[in-house]
């Protein structure tokens, strides 16, 4: 996560707690925009099967004990939704289905071409 995302994810976690922001709860990938675009490039492959996995089957993973409070041991996924949070210039944001967002990325492209897909912001 870059510097950027890790203070947007701040003042988006904020939002929801202070009930700004209401959505089914899921997972959750934030993405800041280049210019205007989220390109597929930007997900590590483990991020993109993971969305996968949580939103068609079930996800299970262990908080690892680092020597804080943690919330709890186990977060577990079991066909939930799943969201890419698309964040534009800090001040617009889309929270996009992060199935959907992926096959709008792939629809009919070889590998090479999906990693340079994007989308734009009028296009979520």
């Amino acid at each position: 996560m870059t510097k950027r995302e890790q203070a947007y994810t701040t003042k988006f976690i904020k939002a929801i707690k202070d009930g700004h922001i209401s959505f089914p709860a899921g997972p959750i990938e934030v993405k800041m925009a280049r210019g205007k675009r989220v390109y597929r490039k930007q997900f590590a492959t483990h991020q993109i099967h993971a969305l996968h996995i949580a939103a068609t089957g079930t996800l299970a993973w262990k908080i690892p004990d680092a020597g804080f409070a943690n919330p709890f041991d186990i977060m577990l996924y079991e066909k939930a939704p799943t969201w890419v949070l698309a964040v534009f210039e800090e001040s617009r944001y889309y929270l996009v289905d992060a199935v959907h967002f992926f096959a709008m990325c792939e629809i009919s492209c070889d590998e090479k071409e999906c990693a340079s897909m994007a989308l734009m912001e009028g296009e979520l």
